[in-house]
């Protein structure tokens, strides 16, 4: 009883709020290591910001929440989101910025509904075809400051895709960054840093806009030994 207290206590200081009929939850701040089990199935909108949760669990969100539209979980500890999370709900905006996450986890239960999605500052190394090509109504995917080295064109990856942020990610500038540079030319917003490049060396110095695409094609790219970016991020995050 004690344990569920605590749960309705923790809701009860949620914000509630209704906009334009879509209804709005905010728990940021709150001490939270776990999802709340008993929040309102008519929920749109839920911000879990802020808090230390660590995993998001099937029975967290399947079949609970059928208008739920927007998820944000900023700044927590989540390591693990369970295959097949989030069925039964319309969710276009998923926020997991400043988390632990290492892989872009299973989304198939959203992906004719999802256009926003946010991994700001994890610790992605990889990027597959496979773990985004299912999304095809993405717009905007927000990759900076994790350990990727090196992206596959995305443009072809995501066809619906017109902003993607790379910002602070030190990127492997060769051969397979070229497309970056022809991103413009099919539409898509593209953020990098201003000096974006960890490799070669000798184009640490360079801006971007100083990098052509005859440069990325005549560079050949190294092999990357990701793990070590993601052990001298979590050294620097301690």
């Amino acid at each position: 009883m004690a344990t569920l207290h605590v749960v309705w206590l923790l809701i009860s200081l949620g914000n509630i709020k209704e906009t334009i009929g879509v209804i709005s939850v905010s728990l940021e701040n709150k001490g939270l290591t776990s999802i709340p089990g008993d929040l309102r199935s008519d929920v749109g909108i839920i911000k879990f910001g802020s808090n230390k949760i660590s995993t998001i669990k099937r029975e967290d969100f399947n079949d609970k929440y059928p208008k739920l539209e927007e998820l944000s979980f900023t700044h927590n500890q989540i390591r693990s989101i369970e295959y097949g999370c989030f069925r039964e709900t319309r969710i276009s905006k998923l926020l997991f910025g400043s988390n632990l996450l290492t892989t872009i986890p299973d989304l198939r239960q959203v992906k004719t509904t999802l256009t926003i999605l946010d991994f700001n500052n994890n610790e992605i190394a990889r990027v597959s075809n496979d773990v985004l090509e299912y999304l095809v109504y993405l717009r905007e995917l927000n990759l900076g400051e994790n350990p990727v080295a090196t992206l596959s064109d995305m443009t072809k990856i995501l066809p619906s895709l017109n902003s993607l942020d790379v910002e602070g990610i030190p990127l492997e500038c060769c051969n397979t960054a070229t497309w970056m540079k022809r991103a413009p030319g099919v539409n898509l917003v593209l953020t990098l840093s201003t000096y974006p490049c960890e490799s070669p060396l000798h184009w640490a110095s360079f801006k971007w806009a100083q990098i052509t695409e005859a440069m990325l094609q005549k560079q050949s790219c190294p092999v990357t030994i990701v793990e070590s970016r993601r052990n001298i991020r979590r050294y620097h995050r301690r």
